[in-house]
Order: structure tokens, then sequence, then C-alpha cells
């Protein structure tokens, strides 16, 4: 169910801590959430920001239903 969904995706998995992108007191800014976090998970001379997860993007970026399970499962991309 949808409800189900957004408790994995918000309490769970912690979706939202990543791709949820923050306004400038760090809070989540729930109007765009999953859709492209702003913090840099990487380093100033790698930079890497989590990508949005909602729509399109997934499709765009090579993911199909069943890759996507199995990277949420694994925590490994499908590439």
């Amino acid at each position: 169910s949808v409800n189900y969904g957004q408790y994995l995706v918000r309490h769970v998995s912690s979706c939202n801590d990543c791709h949820t992108p923050r306004d400038a007191q760090g809070n989540m800014m729930m109007d765009r959430e999953l859709q492209g976090g702003g913090l840099n998970l990487g380093t100033e001379d790698q930079p890497i920001y989590a990508v949005p997860i909602v729509g399109r993007a997934l499709p765009a970026e090579g993911y199909t239903r069943q890759n996507f399970i199995k990277a949420i499962r694994t925590g490994i991309r499908p590439w």
C-alpha cells in the first residue's frame, strides 16, 4: 500500500536522509521529498549527491522494478 511504502521510505530505509533536499536550517523540504539531496556525500574534490528517486528518475538511471528491489535489499547498484 502507499502507506506502507511511505513507512518504509521515511522510517525503515530512511531514504529521505539523503534523497530529500534541505533548507538553510537543515530541515527536510518535504514538498520536494525524494527529489534529490543537496548534501555532498563525497568529498570536495569528488562530490557525490543523492539523485532523485521519484517519477522517471529511476528508469533514467537504468533501474527496473526488479533491479531496484535487489539494490534496496542488498545495497548494491545493478551496474
